[in-house]
This record gives C-alpha cells, sequence and structure tokens, in this order.
C-alpha cells in the first residue's frame, strides 16, 4: 500500500539443517533483501519463487506465493465558494464525500482559514488558494484538491477636483467629483453640508453651490456593500484691488514721452490695467504706460482672480527751457604745444549742464563731454550745450589754428668703419636762420664716443645714427639719418687632406671664407709670401702657419699641421670555446673609427649572421677561423684573422626519478638539452621485466608537455626504477643512443 512499501515473506524447508533457500521474482517483483534466505524482503508486487536445495543429496522443489498491491488514491470534489464582499465576510469551503474512512486537511499560503481546517468544511475569511490533503485511513494513500476563494472588497475611490474660489466675477461654482474601483451602475452617491449652499445635483457627481463652506460626499457600491466619502471645501475671494500710482515725471525737451508707474498696486491675484488721458503711446493695458503730452492720467485696475476692480489718477507735467553757450579764443598749437584748451565755463543754464563737443577736421584729445576740453589738431570745434534736468540744448563753434614748421636736418654722408679706420666723423647741419639745437641719438649699433649734443660727434661702432634738429621758437624738430658699416675681419676654415697609403704629402687648403674685403692674398709660411690662390699640395709632415689678407690690409690667421701618412689596423682578442649550438659576435679591434671604414668582408661567411658589417655573430658547427679584410675612406687595406673554438661535448640532461602525481610539478619525464640538441628522435621506458611502457617519436627537448606521465594505457604504473633508451639527435647533424633509468615516486 502507500503506508506499506516492503513486506517480509516467510518461507520454509527441511530437513532445516541441510537446506538451501533462493528467491527469484517474476511478473515485475523485486526483491529489496534476503534472496537467499527463507525470510526475503520484496518492494513491488509480483510472483515469487522459493527454490529449496538439498545440499546433501540436491534434490530441489519449489513453491510459489503471490505479492499483490493497492495504491489507489482517495477520489474527493470540492465545490465552488461564493464570492467575499464587504457583506458577506467569510464562506465555507465543503468536500465530499465526508466519511470518516477518510482523513482531512485544509492548507493555504496567502489566505486565512478561521476553523474547521481538519475536517470536510472549513471556514475561511480571505481571498486565496486553499489546499485539501485528503488520505485514505486504511491505505495511507492520498489526494489533493484545491479551490481558489476569490472577493469583492473594492471600496471606491473618491476624487474630487478642487473647487474654484467663488469672486465678484464667478457668484455660484460646479464640484467636480469621480469615483473608480466601483461599476457606475451600481454607484449611489449624496452630498451634504452644514455651512455651505447646494443649489442643484445634491444627489449627483457635480452638485452647484453658490455659498463657502465644506461639502460632504459619501458613495456606495450596491453590487458589494463597500462605502466611501470624502470633502471639500469652498472658498471665496471678493476683496478688491488697490490702485497705487508714482509721481510722473515731467515731458522735457530730452524726454518728450515719460513713463507712468502703477507697479506699487497690490491685489490677490494677476492685475488688469486700463489707462486713459492725454496721449498715451504705449502700454495702455500694463503697469507702466508710455504718455506724450502733458495731462491728467486715469487708471482702472482690475484683479484678473476675482474680477473686483479700483480706480487711481496722476498728473504729467512739462519743462522747456534752454541753456546760454559761451567760448573764450583759444591759444594756437606748436610743435611744443601739442594741445591747447578751449574754455567755455563762461556758459549759463540749468545746472549740471552736459558738453559735447565735435569736430571734423580736429582733433579732441580729452573732456569732449566737459566745457574745457583739450584739442591737438588745428580747426573748427563746435559745443552742443544741454540742460541736465530737462534736455534743451544750444551751441557755439570756435577756431583753433597752429604754427609747426620744422627746421631742415643733415647728418652728412654714410660712414664704413675697417681694421685700420677704427673711428668715423659724424657732421650734423640745418640752414634754417633761426636759432636750433643739435642732438644725436643711437637707432642700431653705437655707443657714441663724442658729444651727442653738438653737430658733430664720432664713434667707434657701426650701425644707424639719428640728427635731430629743434627749432627754438615753435620747438619744432626734424630728423636725418646717417649709416655706418663695418667691414668685419676676414676669417676662414682649414681643409687638412692628410697623407695616406697611397700619397706621402698633403694638402692645405683656405675654405668658407667670410668677412673682410675682396680680393684676397693666402700664405702659409706667416705671411712672408702670398700668392691669389688657397690651395697648397705637395707639403711634407709639418706645422704650417697660414695667414688670409684682404683689399684692406686685414688679416686672419691659424696653424695647421701635415701628419705622417696613417695606415689602418685590425686584430681580435682571444675567443672561449663555445658549447655546439651557441654563438660568439666577432668583434675587432681597430685604430681608426669604425664610420671611416668603407668596407667589411669576412670569410668564410659560414655560420655568420652576416659577412659584411662590423660585428658579425658566428654560429659555427666545428672550430672555425674567421678572417676579416677592411678598407678605409683612403682606399687602405686591412687584415686579421680569429679563431672560434667550438666544443664537441653532449650536453644533455636527464632526470633520475620524477613524481607523476598531477600537482604540475615535476609530473612528467623528458630529455634536456642546450641549443645544440635539435631533436628526441624516439624515446623509450620499459619496466623490470623488460615491458615497454612508453614509447615517444621524435619529441622536441625540454618540453614536458610531450614526456613520459608515468601511466601505462591509461593507468598509473607502480612506483618502483625503470629503464629508458633515447635516440637524440645534435645540430651538426650526428644522432647517438643514450640509456639510463628513472625512478617513479608517489
Amino acid at each position: 500500500t502507500c503506508a506499506r512499501t516492503q513486506i517480509q515473506l516467510q518461507g520454509s524447508g527441511s530437513p532445516a539443517t541441510s537446506v538451501s533457500a533462493n528467491w527469484t521474482a517474476t511478473a515485475g517483483g523485486n526483491i529489496a533483501a534476503g534472496a537467499g534466505s527463507f525470510s526475503p524482503i520484496v518492494n513491488a508486487p509480483g510472483r515469487y519463487l522459493l527454490t529449496v536445495v538439498n545440499t546433501q543429496n540436491g534434490c530441489t522443489a519449489t513453491a510459489e506465493v503471490m505479492v499483490r498491491q493497492d495504491t489507489a488514491a482517495p477520489v474527493v470534489t470540492v465545490s465552488s465558494p461564493p464570492l467575499l464582499t464587504c457583506a458577506t465576510t467569510a464562506v465555507v469551503l465543503s468536500a465530499q464525500p465526508d466519511t470518516t474512512a477518510f482523513s482531512h486537511q485544509w492548507q493555504t499560503t496567502n489566505g486565512h482559514i478561521v476553523s474547521g481546517s481538519s475536517s470536510a468544511s472549513a471556514s475561511v475569511d480571505q481571498p486565496g488558494v486553499y489546499v485539501l490533503t485528503t488520505t485514505d485511513r486504511r491505505t495511507g494513500c492520498s489526494s489533493q484538491r484545491s479551490v481558489v476563494v476569490n472577493a469583492n472588497v473594492a471600496v471606491p475611490q473618491i476624487s474630487i477636483a478642487a473647487p474654484p474660489l467663488l469672486t465678484c466675477r464667478m457668484p455660484q461654482v460646479s464640484l467636480q467629483a469621480t469615483v473608480s474601483n466601483a461599476p457606475s451602475a451600481s454607484l449611489s452617491a449624496q452630498w451634504s453640508t452644514a455651512n455651505g449652499q447646494i443649489i442643484a445635483g445634491a444627489q449627483g457627481l457635480s452638485p452647484t453651490v453658490s455659498a463657502p463652506g465644506l461639502y460632504v460626499l459619501a458613495v456606495q457600491n450596491t453590487a458589494n456593500g463597500c462605502t466611501a466619502s470624502s470633502t471639500a471645501t469652498v472658498d471665496q475671494d471678493t476683496v478688491a484691488p488697490l490702485a497705487r500710482i508714482s509721481a510722473a515725471p515731467p515731458i522735457t525737451c530730452a524726454q518728450r514721452q515719460v513713463g507712468l508707474n502703477a507697479s506699487a498696486s497690490t491685489g490677490k491675484g494677476a492685475l488688469l490695467f486700463e489707462w486713459a488721458g492725454g496721449l498715451i503711446v504705449s502700454g495702455q493695458n500694463t503697469s507702466a504706460p508710455t504718455v506724450g503730452l502733458p495731462d491728467t492720467y486715469t487708471l482702472t485696475l482690475t484683479d484678473a482672480s476675482n474680477g473686483c476692480s479700483a480706480m487711481a489718477s496722476v498728473v504729467v507735467p512739462a519743462d522747456t527751457a534752454a541753456p546760454v553757450a559761451r567760448i573764450a579764443p583759444p591759444l594756437p598749437l606748436t610743435c611744443a604745444r601739442q594741445t591747447t584748451g578751449l574754455d567755455a565755463s563762461a556758459s549759463i543754464g540749468q545746472m549740471p549742464l552736459i558738453a559735447l563737443w565735435s569736430t571734423t577736421t580736429g582733433q579732441i584729445v580729452t573732456g569732449h563731454q566737459t566745457l574745457t576740453p583739450d584739442v591737438s589738431a588745428p580747426g573748427l570745434y563746435t559745443l552742443l550745450l544741454t540742460n541736465g534736468p530737462n534736455g534743451c540744448t544750444s551751441s557755439a563753434t570756435v577756431l583753433v589754428q597752429e604754427d609747426r614748421t620744422p627746421p631742415p636736418a643733415d647728418a652728412g654722408p654714410d660712414q664704413t668703419l675697417y681694421c685700420l679706420k677704427p673711428e668715423v666723423l659724424l657732421s650734423g647741419q640745418s640752414t634754417t636762420p633761426a636759432p636750433v639745437s643739435f642732438s644725436w641719438t643711437v637707432i642700431s649699433g653705437g655707443p657714441l664716443s663724442g658729444d651727442p649734443n653738438a653737430a658733430q660727434t664720432a664713434t667707434r661702432s657701426p650701425g644707424v645714427y639719428r640728427l635731430i634738429v629743434t627749432q627754438l621758437s615753435n620747438g619744432c624738430s626734424a630728423s636725418d639719418e646717417v649709416q655706418v658699416s663695418a667691414v668685419p675681419l676676414p676669417a676662414f676654415q682649414v681643409r687638412a687632406d692628410q697623407p695616406n697609403c697611397h700619397r706621402n704629402t698633403g694638402t692645405l687648403s683656405f675654405e668658407a671664407l667670410s668677412g673682410g674685403q675682396p680680393p684676397f692674398r693666402y700664405s702659409i709660411d706667416g705671411g712672408q709670401n702670398f700668392r691669389s690662390t688657397g690651395s697648397f699640395s705637395g707639403l711634407s709632415p709639418g706645422t704650417y702657419a697660414m695667414v688670409l689678407s684682404d683689399a684692406l690690409g686685414c688679416t686672419a690667421s691659424a696653424v695647421a699641421a701635415i701628419d705622417p701618412p696613417f695606415l689602418p689596423q685590425v686584430s681580435f682578442a682571444q675567443i672561449a670555446p663555445l658549447d655546439l649550438g651557441d654563438s660568439v659576435q666577432l668583434q675587432p679591434v681597430l685604430n681608426l673609427p669604425p664610420a671611416q671604414v668603407a668596407d667589411w668582408q669576412w670569410t668564410p661567411a659560414d655560420g655568420l649572421s652576416c659577412d659584411d658589417c662590423p660585428a658579425p655573430w658566428a654560429s659555427p658547427l666545428r672550430s672555425m677561423r674567421y678572417r676579416l679584410w677592411v678598407l678605409d675612406a683612403n682606399g687602405c687595406a686591412a687584415e686579421a684573422s680569429v679563431l672560434v673554438p667550438v666544443s664537441r661535448s653532449r650536453l644533455l640532461y636527464a632526470p633520475n626519478i620524477f613524481s607523476p602525481n598531477g600537482d604540475g610539478i615535476n609530473d612528467r619525464f623528458t630529455l634536456y638539452g642546450n641549443r645544440g640538441v635539435t631533436a628526441i628522435r624516439s624515446l623509450q621506458v620499459f619496466d623490470r621485466w623488460g615491458s615497454l611502457v612508453f614509447s615517444g617519436q621524435d619529441l622536441r627537448p625540454n618540453d614536458e608537455s610531450a614526456g613520459w606521465d608515468g601511466s601505462f594505457r591509461g593507468q598509473a604504473v607502480l612506483p618502483g626504477v625503470y629503464v629508458w633508451q633515447a635516440v637524440v639527435a645534435f645540430l651538426d647533424g650526428e644522432e647517438e643512443v643514450f640509456t639510463g633509468d628513472i625512478t617513479v615516486y608517489r
């Protein structure tokens, strides 16, 4: 049954001391334990056969038993429950049949059982899913049924819009309510008030009221009996605004229009303005209109929030009197008097007076908005005078004359400085009959070596010098410039072509000539003998005093040497023996910079990284002598050789123990070598009886991933000593056989 999942069979045989038992199952049966005993345990329905054997004579006997099963679940039904509502707060869940043969148990995770959770009928008071478990008391088998309890307890949701104010413009208003969470066909509504006044619609959602107060709305959902209520407060505003106008300024010559200002007016809401009177230019419906005539202006002010109004007025006066402008005669302009003052301080009018000077032919320096400006150019000047308070104007003009004729100035002809003429005289003059003064200044170069305030002065430096002549009667000046140039000392660079393996003499040349005055003369004996060409060949080794002389007699000198002939040399340091596969850089020792070597030739080229470079890398497979031949920029050659010895020792390493335990450390066995070892042609491992347990072909040296992992046919071998044999290929093309033993440690 559902309660009993296994049973024990009871068999017997005789004679009891010399028989054995054996059970077998058919027709779906299953023996859980004791198949070789007389009392097995079975856990499935079916046919069970007992075979008994007499162990003394081998004779057998059989018996059979049938095991049946009853696991049918009980059948029950649960009727659909009614809805939970605001009127119906609990319902009964009923299961059929209601019999003592069954036990019942109600459960829920999202509802609430009030009573009867262990009976066929349970009382619940919350919506949710309820599960009934029914158990057959005889078999222990059970079944489950579930039922959903739904609820309709939705309370109406009331929303009342904010009521508008009762105002002068709106003496009655409508309240606006909406109800959600309830069907309109099942909805009833009722408005009431203790201190207001309902004119119409008391049983609807939009009543009309005419007095301030508190209004209450009660609604009911007749389908489920649920109710709700809400309130709305109606306020009233009938307060008139306060109209306030600031005193108006007068209309003047400067201000033909003025603004009125009623911004100090107050009210509860937006204010509406309406002006009347005189000439309103703009802003008739604003707080600050513009008017164009003197007059009385009236404002009607309305509070837009409630429609209530108020009135006020203001008077606009006039002021148009003009000033009188008077200008004193000015002094003339000269070179000494760069500006002259104009004076209109005798003018009269309303204070403050505002002055504005203008000119089309002159130049106002400062004070063009004052009564006493300064001017710097001759011409006609006009004063526009304005009364500050009313803006009314008048004007006057005045003529400014000048005397700015400069004297003539002559700084004399340009001059030249050189090695035999280190100073020149600068002579200035002026042809004017009026008294003048002289002044010399340095524009570039300098300084002056004479008196800078005399007609004549001197200098020892090239540059540009300016003479300034000033006429004392009007302060006017004129200037002239003189150029003083200098011939720089001659200079040159020495080029020395030294002797070499092809020639025994050298050549000295004067090159990169600068400064001086052509034509030039050249000497290599300290100036004792000159000639017109600057190259001297066929010179023996020694020291030479080179002199360059120009057309002005100025000279430059230098000392140069012709060296003995230079022959290139090359040599090598001894090189230590290399292991097979290693390399070494060949580094020759020269008596000249490598940059002066025109050609490099290494022989033989075998094993070299390059055969035409200064320092190649050599990787020979056997001892090799390399010869270097060099050629310098002069075509002179030198050579030398160096021996690179190569050791042919076989550097091969084989571990003698490893631990293949999967920890990533020393888990595989292979062979290791330097670059002279190119490949492991074969690697074989044998156990102590000579059986092959591992074989690898063409393995890379030093590659543990390709080595033996300590297993044979997928199984870990036993710890112990194993023998290995390997055929190893080397960089020189030879192959050798190596043997040894390896210990497996776990």
